[in-house]
């Protein structure tokens, strides 16, 4: 939804006319709804996972019992001799011997400790242990549009966490950019962290220091800071972390993998998922930064298994408790295979999200509200502020975050101490904010809040049921089977078939003159519809849930097939699932041969025999809709009046009447401009006879024969083009160009009833002998569909 509208309600916590949410708000009794739901869904989809999952647990568990709790009067008890050893065996990094990122080195670097006369603001910037001279804060690197992608991460940090950088070096092996900020008197502290320890030159710090002179003495300008690291990256992409969000060691991986559509377009966010330890459990076992990091990397989990028996022993969870702002991992995350490396979001749970994301550096992506300063709020604005400008979202699937445990930061508590006292002026500056937001992009349809959870798991049986076609012959040849459910391969998804439509080469395949293409399924049926149950790597503009109709190589009658998400379109509005599956593979054949072949132009005549077939139907449909006359053939009354009730100018009933003559005279010898034909045979000498000047005949079948005798001389003297095509062996990137030209022209007129798949009779799939004997009988008008349930 745009946003636009009525002048919002002022909030009585904030001042007057302020409006402290977006137009789309949330309300938090739905927000606590839908994580209820969202929590039982996510237990049911861990307890799915298998033994693997569970048996991790006792890790775990095992290794929080070597932290005692606090006593009952709160005091820490006395580690014994063997626990102690333990702690203290914890590493940051399993260092190598030659090499070790942020590591301590014997003696030090020569690095001036303090900065003379320092005034209001100490600034200094170092790439690796190495100073660079003369540096403003109001430098910025150029833009690299043209740069290979890599990532930069950046942080702001104090120096009580300087001794994280070991840890994140070793997690994060690409570029690293770290604003340290505090006050002039921590300077000497901060320096010689960088004296006695290697820095490698990935890793960029930026020291901003301000002395008691200075307005942010007493506040933390995180978001200024923020903006002063993006300005200093030199790669083509940042991603926004926090010093206590350590990644998995696979996550420059796993962004690497990300599909170039998802890299290089505009207006791409994609989310780190973050998970944290559970306060309760695990936060109360440590009193310090160092005891909680030990205890953090002890119980860090690497990959999707571990976090999930992290999850199931109540050690890790995937939010936080009564809090709203970490709400976009849903249930369906835990079970994409690890060829998925990232998918898409079409929708946030509620607004006031913070989560962490990798954004392209380019002038049109917007910086940080300096105007936020403190905690609260500084992390939010941005992502509404990515809402707001319409950008796409997604999510990394096999690469995530945990929160280490640490103690609250003195800013955290003084926010929390106003919150309970309903005194918080950064709410105020996000009111400001959001009206700001609703002002300055009223025009563009922002990111959208989902109306309800998605419930997206779902288990996928090991059989199914499908046609065997046991042999080549008659309809009763076909058998319904049990078999395996098949795997979808690379940039296929899954789907679990609602209905699937009878065309006329699953006749031809059945009779032995028509073989599914190399590697394609053998079970006929040419298009279907469903629910998508799974995706695979590079499916990005689906995901499971999604109502689909698309194209196949093979495989429709079956209640389970693969499917290319590049042959796939969503399901129309206002269209139920029978008739969205006789969509496509009609309207793709039609439209891909007689608007991209055959270039039929508005104003011009067209003639397409079998006007009572699927492609017939809608041959007749498109061509009325995009302006042109329309001649078609049918045999018998009923048939040539639902040629005429679809739009058809003129209808011949073959069986009467001579169509070459009859459409002769209505043309008054002119010929027709485009004629689709499947017929073949004799009719092709007559067609080509009445072409037009410049006409053009496309053939996409010939029930009566391919051989045929013809004079070469009316192609000549006319100018004519006879050509042809099929669309069921032609490469994904074509049937992909056919479906967006689809979408684009012919799904609004199906979604506002203007064309509409003309639907004769709907089987279930065991009666597909009796469905296959119907159409080789020629008795419908329009599509036989079967179904599955």
């Amino acid at each position: 939804m745009g946003r636009g509208g009525a002048a919002p309600q002022s909030n009585p916590l904030i001042g007057k006319n302020l409006t402290y949410f977006p137009k789309d708000h949330q309300a938090d009794l739905t927000v606590f709804r839908f994580i209820h739901t969202m929590a039982n869904e996510e237990r049911q989809v861990l307890n799915k996972m298998g033994r693997d999952v569970r048996g991790g647990m006792k890790r775990f568990s095992a290794v929080l019992e070597q932290f005692p709790p606090p006593t009952d009067d709160g005091k820490r008890p006395r580690l014994t001799a063997k626990q102690q050893r333990l702690f203290n065996s914890m590493r940051l990094q399993e260092a190598d011997d030659k090499y070790c990122e942020g590591c301590p080195i014997m003696g030090s670097y020569p690095i001036r400790r303090v900065t003379r006369n320092p005034g209001r603001l100490v600034f200094r910037k170092f790439v690796g242990n190495q100073e660079i001279a003369r540096v403003s804060i109001h430098d910025s690197e150029p833009f690299c549009e043209k740069c290979e992608f890599n990532v930069t991460a950046i942080m702001v940090t104090t120096k009580t966490r300087l001794f994280y950088i070991q840890q994140l070096l070793y997690r994060w092996r690409d570029p690293m950019l770290i604003v340290v900020n505090g006050k002039v008197e921590e300077e000497k502290a901060i320096i010689d962290y960088l004296r006695e320890h290697y820095i490698p030159k990935r890793l960029t710090l930026l020291i901003y220091l301000v002395s008691p002179r200075n307005p942010q003495y007493k506040t933390f300008p995180v978001n200024m800071l923020r903006n002063l690291a993006i300005r200093n990256v030199r790669t083509s992409h940042y991603m926004i972390m926090d010093m206590d969000m350590w990644p998995t060691l696979n996550v420059n991986e796993e962004l690497n993998a990300l599909p170039d559509k998802v890299k290089y377009g505009k207006k791409n966010a994609v989310i780190l998922p973050i998970f944290f330890f559970s306060r309760g459990r695990v936060h109360s076992r440590c009193w310090s930064f160092k005891e909680c990091v030990h205890l953090g990397l002890n119980l860090m989990p690497e990959n999707k298994k571990e976090l999930a028996s992290c999850i199931l022993t109540r050690i890790c969870e995937s939010r936080k408790p009564g809090i709203r702002t970490h709400l976009y991992v849903h249930p369906e995350w835990y079970a994409f295979p690890p060829s998925v490396h990232v998918a898409r979001i079409t929708c946030m749970l509620a607004d006031f999200q913070e989560p962490y994301v990798l954004l392209k550096r380019s002038p049109e992506t917007p910086l940080f509200d300096e105007r936020f300063v403190n905690y609260g709020y500084n992390k939010v604005q941005l992502i509404e502020h990515l809402r707001a400008m319409g950008y796409h979202f997604y999510i990394l699937t096999q690469a995530f975050a945990m929160d280490i445990p640490h103690e609250d930061s003195e800013f955290r508590k003084d926010y929390l101490t106003a919150f309970r006292a309903k005194e918080l002026p950064m709410r105020e500056v996000y009111s400001v904010f959001q009206r700001e937001l609703n002002k300055n992009y009223s025009s563009i349809v922002n990111f959208p809040i989902c109306k309800n959870v998605l419930r997206c798991f779902s288990t996928i049986p090991k059989t199914m049921r499908c046609v065997d076609i046991t042999k080549y012959g008659g309809p009763e040849v076909m058998k319904v089977v049990t078999r395996d459910v098949p795997t979808p391969k690379k940039g296929e998804m899954l789907i679990k078939v609602a209905a699937a439509a009878i065309n006329r080469p699953d006749v031809i395949q059945r009779q032995g003159m028509y073989p599914p293409p190399k590697g394609a399924s053998n079970i006929p049926g040419l298009e279907c519809s469903g629910t998508v149950v799974a995706v695979t790597e590079d499916c990005l503009d689906f995901k499971v849930g999604d109502k689909v109709c698309g194209i196949l190589t093979g495989g429709g009658y079956a209640e389970y097939v693969p499917m290319s998400a590049m042959c796939a379109l969503p399901v129309p509005k206002n269209t139920d699932m029978i008739h969205a599956a006789a969509i496509c593979e009609s309207f793709f054949t039609a439209y891909s041969n007689v608007f991209m072949r055959g270039q039929l132009k508005p104003g011009e005549s067209f003639m397409v025999h079998g006007g009572t077939s699927g492609i017939g139907t809608s041959a007749i449909q498109m061509a009325k809709a995009f302006g042109n006359k329309v001649y078609t053939t049918a045999e018998g009354p009923e048939k040539v009046a639902a040629c005429k009730k679809l739009g058809a100018d003129v209808v011949i009933d073959y069986t009467k009447e001579d169509f070459f003559e009859v459409i002769k005279a209505e043309t008054k010898k002119r010929g027709v401009d485009v004629i689709l034909d499947f017929i073949g045979g004799d009719y092709a000498e007559k067609n080509i006879k009445l072409l037009a000047e410049d006409g053009r005949m496309v053939i996409i079948g010939f029930l009566k024969g391919p051989r045929v005798n013809i004079s070469l001389n009316p192609i000549l003297l006319k100018r004519l083009t006879i050509t042809g095509s099929t669309l069921r062996s032609r490469p994904l990137e074509f049937k992909h160009e056919v479906a967006m030209e689809v979408y684009k022209r012919v799904w609004p007129l199906i979604e506002t009833g203007k064309l509409s798949p003309l639907i004769h009779a709907t089987m279930p799939l065991d009666d597909v002998v009796k469905a296959h004997t119907m159409m080789e009988k020629n008795e419908q008008v329009g599509k036989i569909v079967l179904t599955m349930e």
